[in-house]
C-alpha cells in the first residue's frame, strides 16, 4: 500500500516514502516495517498539549500501523466476494433492488442531478447505481461479478477501493457509499479511501455514506464475518474532518441495521419510515453521514 499525505488540502500526488524530504529533512526517522508516514494538515486550530496551533498547521508525518488485518486476512479475492455475495444476497437480489427503488425516489434522489457524474463506492451488483439517473455513472468493487449485474452506462473500475482511482482531479460530482467502509481492512485503508473521494470530487461536490452504526448495533455488528472496522457517525465525521471535508448532515440513526433473512418490507411502509422520524431513534441503526468538499479548498 502506497503511502500518501492525508490533509484538508488533498496534496494526494506527494509521495512521503523514500522523498528526499522525508529521508534527510526535518521529517524525522522514516516509519518502521509494516508502517505508513500519513501527513495531517486540518483547516481548523487543532491544540495539542503545550501548544496552540493555527489554521493550516501540519502535523506529521504520523506513523500509522497498516495490516491490523492482514491482507491476506481479508475475503478479497474475486472468487471469494462472488461466493460470499451470491450466498449473503443472491436470494434477495429482487427483494434489495426494489426497496433501493424505493430508497432512492423517497430520500436518495435529493444527492443526484440528471446532469451529476456519480460513483458508487463498493457497488455490487448495483442496487443504487443502476437506479440513478446522471451524466455518467461509475462503480468500484472487487466482485468480478459486479459487471454481470451492472447497467451498460455504468464504468466498473474491479479494484480496490484504497488504491488510486482511474480518474481525474475534480471529475466527479457524488460519490456514494452504502455499507462498505466497515469492510476495509483498516483505518488506514478507511482514510486512503476518503482520500481518493476527496481528490476525484469537485469542490461542492458531496460524499454519501451510510452504514451500521456499532454503538446502537453493538455485538451483531460481528455476525459478518467481513466487518473488520467499526464505525459511528462521530468517527466519521472526525475522518472526513481530516481529509478536508465539510460535514453537512450527520445522522446516528437512519435505517435499521440489515435486510439479510427478513422478509422484505411493502414499499409503502419504507416511505412511510422515512417520513416518521420518530421511528428512526427506535428502529435506526445505520450511520448517515453527508460531507462536501469545500468551493475554496
Amino acid at each position: 500500500m502506497s503511502a500518501r499525505p492525508i490533509g484538508c488540502r488533498a496534496e494526494v500526488s506527494e509521495r512521503l516514502v523514500g522523498s528526499p524530504a522525508f529521508k534527510a529533512g526535518g521529517m524525522g526517522d522514516p516509519c518502521p516495517a509494516g508502517s505508513i508516514p500519513v501527513h495531517l494538515r486540518h483547516h481548523h486550530p487543532i491544540r495539542p498539549r503545550g501548544r496552540t496551533a493555527a489554521p493550516g498547521d501540519a502535523f506529521g508525518p504520523v506513523c500509522l500501523r497498516v495490516g491490523a488485518v492482514p491482507w491476506g486476512a481479508v475475503p478479497d479475492s474475486g472468487d471469494q466476494l462472488d461466493d460470499q455475495y451470491r450466498r449473503r444476497f443472491g436470494s434477495e437480489d429482487e427483494t434489495r433492488r426494489r426497496v433501493w427503488r424505493t430508497l432512492i425516489d423517497s430520500w436518495f434522489i435529493r444527492y443526484v442531478d440528471e446532469t451529476d457524474r456519480v460513483l458508487d463506492l463498493g457497488c455490487g451488483w448495483g442496487p443504487f447505481i443502476n437506479q440513478i439517473t446522471a451524466a455518467e455513472r461509475y462503480g468500484i468493487d472487487l466482485n468480478p461479478d459486479a459487471k454481470n449485474h451492472l447497467d451498460r452506462g455504468v464504468t466498473l473500475f474491479e479494484q480496490r477501493a484504497d488504491e488510486p482511482w482511474p480518474l481525474d482531479d475534480g471529475s466527479l460530482d457524488l460519490v456514494f457509499s452504502s455499507n462498505f467502509l466497515e469492510h476495509l481492512p483498516d483505518r488506514a485503508a478507511v482514510m486512503a479511501t476518503l482520500t481518493e473521494a476527496y481528490r476525484c470530487l469537485r469542490p461542492g461536490g458531496r460524499l454519501v455514506l451510510m452504514g451500521p452504526n456499532i454503538k446502537h448495533v453493538g455485538g451483531a455488528y460481528w455476525d459478518f464475518f467481513d466487518h473488520y472496522v467499526p464505525l459511528t457517525e462521530a468517527s466519521l465525521v472526525e475522518a472526513t474532518d481530516l481529509v478536508g471535508f465539510h460535514t453537512d448532515t450527520a445522522y446516528s440513526r437512519f435505517l435499521p441495521f440489515t435486510m439479510v433473512g427478513k422478509p422484505p418490507p411493502p414499499s409503502v411502509l419504507v416511505r412511510l419510515y422515512l417520513r416518521c422520524r420518530p421511528a428512526w431513534r427506535v428502529l435506526g441503526k445505520q450511520f448517515l453521514v453527508v460531507v462536501s468538499r469545500p468551493t475554496d479548498g
